[in-house]
């Protein structure tokens, strides 16, 4: 899992984005519950502008990983998408989940 890790980020640093994307794939599949490596995806499918897989991997993410960012993360690929309405049931779940949360709620605030 470890090594998986490393060469995604010594890839990312050398701008091998192939080579990261399948080392922190890699690295999911072994330890799907490490947030890390998925952040590492978006930043990368954020950096291509691939909407589609970075939409991919934040779902994959949120249904591992059930918190205030998963869900911010999951409706802003909604809404990179075009799916405005799927983004605010998103968030609004979200809201319900952690009705305290201050990032949700502003992120729920600008959809309006």
């Amino acid at each position: 899992f470890n090594v998986y890790v490393n060469l995604g980020r010594a890839a990312m640093i050398t701008q091998s984005y192939d080579k990261a994307i399948s080392a922190f794939n890699n690295a999911v599949k072994i330890e799907p519950q490490f947030y890390a490596s998925y952040n590492h995806l978006l930043e990368i499918y954020q950096h291509q502008k691939d909407h589609q897989k970075y939409a991919q991997t934040a779902k994959q993410l949120f249904d591992v990983v059930k918190e205030p960012r998963t869900y911010i993360l999951y409706a802003m690929s909604e809404y990179q998408l075009g799916n405005k309405d799927k983004s605010r049931e998103i968030l609004e779940e979200g809201l319900k989940v952690f009705p305290a949360d201050e990032a949700i709620l502003q992120n729920l605030n600008a959809l309006n």
